[in-house]
Parts: C-alpha cells; sequence; structure tokens
C-alpha cells in the first residue's frame, strides 16, 4: 500500500502548502482517503502529486474537529461516489482554548446533509479489508494537552472524544490509522489488541503530545510512551498534533521505529 500525505503541518517543499491538520491518501486494492485537514489545500496539494480525488473509493473523517474534517464539502463536491464514514456525535460542537486565551469553536459543519455520509456510533466493517474502531476503553490517562478541548463554550465540559474512530486495513497484517488519538494512542493500541487479538504492523497518525497553545506533555510521559511504542514491534509515521519536539523525543529512543509525516510525502507500508 501506498501512502500519500496531503496534509499536515510541515511540508517537503514550497510545492506543497501546509496546515495545521492532517489528510492521508492510502492507495492499495481500494483509494482511501483519512481525513480531509481545514479545507481545499489537501486537494492542491493532491493535484501536485499527480492524484485525482474523484477517483477515492472510501473516505473516513477520524472526529468532530475542523483540522481534520473542513474539507468535507469540497470532498463532496469533487467527489462524486465515494462514502464517508464518521461518528455521528462528529457532528456536535466542540471548542478549544486558543492562544489568544478566546475559547472558540472547532467543530464542522452542520449544514452537511447528504446520504453519503454514514453516521456511525460503533465500531464498523466497510469492506472485508476495512473496518472503523471507536469507544475506545480509556485505561490510562489520556493526553494532557487535551485539557484545552470542550463540549461547550465556557469551557465546563470536557470532551471526551466519543467522536473519535480509527480506522483498521487488513493488509499483510494490520494497519491502524489514527487522526489525533485524542484517547491516548496506547489506549488505542491496547484496545486494537484486545480485539484482533494481535497488535498492528503498522501505525500512522498524530499522537496529541503537543497543542497550539503551547501545552506539551512533559518529558518523562514521552519517553515513557516511546519505550511502549517499541514493544509493540510495529513501525510508527507521526506528525501534526504528535508536535517536533515530542517527536524528537521519540526518535531518540525509536530510531528506525518511527518516522516523521510531512504534506508531500510518499511512502510504502
Amino acid at each position: 500500500m501506498k501512502v500519500y500525505v496531503l496534509n499536515e503541518n510541515t511540508s517537503i517543499n514550497d510545492k506543497f502548502t501546509a496546515e495545521h491538520g492532517l489528510s492521508l491518501l492510502l492507495k492499495g486494492e481500494q483509494n482511501i482517503l483519512f481525513d480531509m485537514g481545514q479545507g481545499e489545500k489537501f486537494i492542491r496539494n493532491a493535484k501536485a502529486l499527480g492524484e485525482d480525488l474523484s477517483n477515492v473509493d472510501v473516505a473516513v473523517v477520524s472526529h468532530g474537529h475542523y483540522d481534520h474534517g473542513g474539507g468535507l464539502p469540497y470532498f463532496l463536491k469533487l467527489n462524486n461516489r465515494s462514502k464517508v464514514y464518521i461518528m455521528d456525535s462528529a457532528f456536535k460542537p466542540y471548542y478549544s482554548l486558543k492562544e489568544d486565551g478566546i475559547i472558540r469553536e472547532i467543530g464542522l459543519d452542520k449544514g452537511l446533509n447528504t446520504d453519503r455520509i454514514v453516521r456511525l456510533t460503533s465500531d464498523y466493517v466497510i469492506c472485508d479489508k476495512l473496518e472503523t474502531m471507536c469507544n475506545v476503553e480509556k485505561i490510562y490517562p489520556l493526553p494532557s494537552t487535551n485539557s484545552t478541548l470542550y463540549k461547550d463554550s465556557l469551557g465546563s465540559v470536557q470532551d471526551d472524544f466519543l467522536h473519535e474512530h480509527n480506522l483498521v486495513i487488513k493488509d499483510n497484517g494490520y494497519i491502524l490509522i489514527v487522526g489525533c488519538a485524542h484517547t491516548g494512542i496506547k489506549n488505542i493500541l491496547e484496545h486494537f489488541n484486545k480485539k484482533y487479538g494481535i497488535m498492528p504492523r503498522v501505525v500512522i497518525g498524530g499522537f496529541h503530545l503537543a497543542s497550539r497553545t503551547g501545552v506539551g506533555e512533559k518529558e518523562e510521559v514521552v519517553k515513557e510512551l516511546a519505550e511502549y511504542l517499541l514493544s509493540t514491534k510495529a513501525k510508527f509515521y507521526t506528525g501534526h498534533c504528535t508536535g517536533l519536539v515530542a517527536y524528537d523525543m521519540l526518535k531518540s529512543i525509536m530510531g528506525d521505529s518511527i518516522e516523521y509525516i510531512s504534506t508531500g510525502k510518499v511512502f510504502e507500508v
């Protein structure tokens, strides 16, 4: 399977336009789009890579934040055949404390109304090779960087991230795709192992070890996570909300077991 990074906070060169967000195109037996960034940039970056997103067969939006599903209206206009799988609760209001100290809504376009959007409430089998996995059991603490994310505009109700789900691809073992891992990458992997009886061979996505307000996980937490990730024997590709500082710490311990993904990067898994 070949992976095209259509959107991430950084880019490999100035041919591609980066933004705070995530979008991945996965090409194998099917063309799969996972997340869509904030707006149209993921489409422009796909064109720069020579990829036509009107050919996407299956699309998944990982959760109800604008930097992952803001491009949904543009995708629906461009592609007239793909279903889009998303948690039903992803269309509720969600809020974040921003750098200027103001709480702002960061949710999706609630006016979208089409039968091409499949709203889920539980794990879902898309086909024999694709499944979604949600309602992750929270055994270990969630990322501390979730502390600025809310379900109300007053900041009195913390987000529980029941609107987040993950994509599981059966391909010579399992490939796990996560958006921000708000429920904790360790919890997600333990939940995956409990469900499938094995760890994935590849994990791609953000681990939410940093936030735009400058909050980041403590060094000891990141180092402990690195040792855990190494123990799974999986190969990790990460970026976006993992943050460059945390990534450097992970890399120093995990070595070749982890790589950073930037807009424009293409790799095989």
